[in-house]
């Protein structure tokens, strides 16, 4: 018996301590990161919590009510009687002023300011901040600043250097090249003349060949016709010869 009575108080004794660390430090982990969101603080009557909403409505009743659940004074709307059902209290009646929840706003890194509207009317801006301190007499503000994580850092990217290719650019005609040119051209009309008049020199050559050749035909053929006629008289001369000598004989 002893034994098992010594467990359960060793055990109550631990989720006692839990319980007095949650309550001792606020989650500042779970703030939104700073010019992020809005960041709403609950503290007192057993609560403390720290939440971010990053997509925050228009009023500060409608972002509290993101993560709590918030019970309105039956005689004044506006007006926050209880928080996830704390105090135990009823809400028929505006609280007293030593047992309500205080209503606090503050810019990202400044100072909290007690609001002078309710929670319904207040309307933050992206990264503020805003608190319900339960207040059970004495003003009591959030006890933590406001001021969220930094904005990691960017890791720095390595560009790959390019380079650049080497263009070549095109010279650009020397009046040397010029002059070079223009002989260039000048030889190349020389020589296509001279070419030229070789041809014509070898087409009259070959036209004074071909008027001798007929010449040299020409002469040919009278020679010929000049024996033909010589030997013709011959033939006759010895004709009239032999036909002499037979009369003769006769």
């Amino acid at each position: 018996m002893r034994s098992v009575s010594a467990r359960a108080l060793v055990a109550g004794l631990v989720g006692v301590a839990a319980t007095l660390i949650g309550l001792a430090s606020p989650a500042q982990a779970a703030a939104c990161t700073r010019g992020t969101g809005v960041t709403v603080v609950v503290q007192g009557e057993g609560l403390n919590s720290t939440t971010c909403v990053s997509n925050p409505p228009r009023t500060a009743w409608e972002i509290f009510e993101v993560h709590h659940a918030l019970e309105r004074v039956a005689t004044q709307p506006g007006f926050v009687c209880k928080i996830d059902n704390q105090p135990k209290i009823s809400c028929g009646t505006t609280p007293p002023s030593s047992a309500y929840w205080g209503l606090y706003w503050a810019r990202s890194g400044g100072s909290w300011t007690y609001s002078s509207s309710g929670a319904g009317s207040l309307r933050p801006s992206t990264g503020d901040w805003i608190a319900f301190v339960f207040q059970d007499g004495g003003s009591k503000k959030p006890s933590m600043r406001p001021l969220g994580p930094a904005a990691p850092k960017p890791r720095p990217t390595t560009a790959k250097p390019t380079t650049a290719k080497p263009t070549t650019a095109q010279p650009s005609a020397t009046p040397s090249d010029k002059a070079k040119k223009v002989d260039e051209k000048k030889k190349s009309t020389a020589s296509a003349t001279p070419g030229s008049d070789e041809t014509t020199a070898a087409g009259s050559s070959n036209d004074d060949t071909r008027s001798t050749s007929a010449d040299v035909d020409e002469s040919s053929s009278a020679a010929l016709l000049w024996i033909a006629a010589v030997f013709g008289v011959g033939l006759i001369a010895a004709a009239v010869v032999i036909a002499r000598a037979r009369s003769q004989r006769s």
